[in-house]
């Protein structure tokens, strides 16, 4: 079974490779020191809630920009996760993008205890979209809706409310609701001052950011609408953005460990969202495409970044 799945994530990432139309960049250790052997798997987790696409894309996105020979990779169920023995082998806790509740429904209590254990003993969690969701401190998503959600999470990683989604509706049926995200990164990223763009979907942005405890920002939404009404639902979480921006990307630490959030999608490979144009012709896939590709080395270069900043091993971009 641990055969089929490496030649699984190879075949995929060869295929993600050819189709993005670039060749893998050589390994090269980063500047920081290698996580110990014993912490060398990237676990990834693969339960109800999560999308098929996401934790494949996090999976060969990974693939591309870790230093070869020293990680892999595996899924991870939410049974596995509440025994809790997987944390001392992980080098990365990864939450892909899908649907919270599930996750909260599902991982309650023994995971969620088992996954904060984790980072609080030097860990490192990566929550996208779904995953930063999760990772906060309370929820509130598209209220006064038909798919509202609003309510406390248990990681506790983010000391505050993520409310979403923050570029455009949701669209649960279509990627009717998916954008391109404009991010302008931070002095305190590799490129301060850069705009990337990243595949977005129904994430969230992370409120008052800038004032929480034990929180760095990385990147900010520049495309947000900056329309939103004035009425109850926003004033009772205390929405800034017209003042402070939008924040997409934070890093929190949390006891020994650190945890990157992102509301918007910079793992999911451009390949893949090729392939499904080819499939299904989807218009709002197929508008994104052209700036998706154009820009896809600096994605990868971003993933690397955030990789390093949880201590590990990355090829050179």
């Amino acid at each position: 079974m641990l055969f089929f799945k490496q030649f699984l994530l190879h075949t995929l990432t060869t295929l993600s490779t050819w189709l993005d139309g670039s060749s893998l960049p050589p390994a090269h250790e980063s500047t920081l020191t290698p996580p110990a052997l014993s912490r060398n798997v990237i676990y990834i987790y693969n339960g109800p809630g999560t999308a098929s696409a996401y934790v494949w894309g996090a999976t060969v996105t990974l693939a591309q920009v870790l230093a070869d020979n020293i990680y892999t990779f595996e899924h991870i169920g939410p049974d596995d996760i509440k025994a809790g023995t997987w944390a001392d082998n992980a080098a990365l806790f990864i939450m892909p993008g899908g649907a919270d509740l599930p996750y909260l429904e599902h991982l309650t209590p023994e995971g969620n205890v088992a996954i904060r254990s984790y980072v609080a003993n030097g860990g490192s969690y990566m929550g996208f979209c779904a995953g930063s969701y999760y990772g906060g401190d309370k929820v509130v998503f598209a209220p006064g809706t038909d798919m509202e959600v609003i309510g406390p999470r248990p990681l506790h990683f983010f000391e505050g409310t993520l409310y979403g989604p923050v570029l455009a509706p949701y669209d649960y049926a279509s990627t009717a609701g998916a954008r391109i995200a404009n991010v302008l990164l931070t002095d305190e990223s590799e490129a301060p001052g850069k705009t990337l763009q990243f595949f977005y979907n129904g994430g969230g942005t992370f409120i008052n950011a800038i004032h929480t405890h034990n929180t760095t920002l990385l990147g900010y939404y520049t495309n947000h609408p900056l329309n939103f009404p004035e009425d109850k639902a926003y004033a009772a979480i205390g929405l800034s953005l017209l003042t402070e921006g939008a924040p997409a990307v934070i890093e929190t630490s949390y006891e020994a460990g650190k945890a990157i959030l992102l509301g918007c999608h910079p793992e999911m490979p451009t390949a893949f969202l090729k392939a499904s144009y080819w499939v299904t012709r989807d218009p709002h896939i197929g508008e994104m495409l052209p700036t998706l590709e154009a820009t896809n080395t600096d994605r990868l270069a971003f993933m690397a970044l955030l990789c390093k900043r949880l201590g590990l091993s990355t090829k050179a971009f």
